[in-house]
């Protein structure tokens, strides 16, 4: 079956911290999550908690030498073992940090 992404992703896993946000954009959970894959359109994480559908997510990823955030919201999930696995698609990314991350995607690609 033919991949219908837009953007290529790089399967690898490494740690992330997130904060779940509410509407008011305040923090009402927060921890460290599994990043298991990453595109310049969105991120797979793995939680410990269940988050909704359409919940806004901060999440902050060491790229090569720096620490990056990003924002997303919930656009799928499924359950796993003791975990969630949430699909996000990114919504916010801080100036600058979308090079960085285009840049680590070329150089994991390889």
């Amino acid at each position: 079956m033919r991949d219908k992404r837009k953007y290529k992703r790089v399967d690898k896993q490494f740690l992330a911290s997130y904060e779940i946000l509410n509407n008011e954009l305040e923090i009402t959970n927060s921890g460290m999550a599994v990043e298991l894959d990453l595109s310049m359109n969105g991120i797979q994480l793995e939680l410990p908690v269940k988050p909704e559908i359409g919940t806004s997510i901060r999440v902050r990823l060491a790229l090569v030498d720096r620490i990056i955030a990003v924002f997303g919201h919930v656009v799928w999930l499924e359950q796993g073992v003791d975990v969630y696995h949430v699909g996000l698609k990114l919504t916010k990314i801080q100036k600058g940090y979308r090079e960085i991350i285009k840049d680590f995607l070329s150089t994991e690609e390889k």
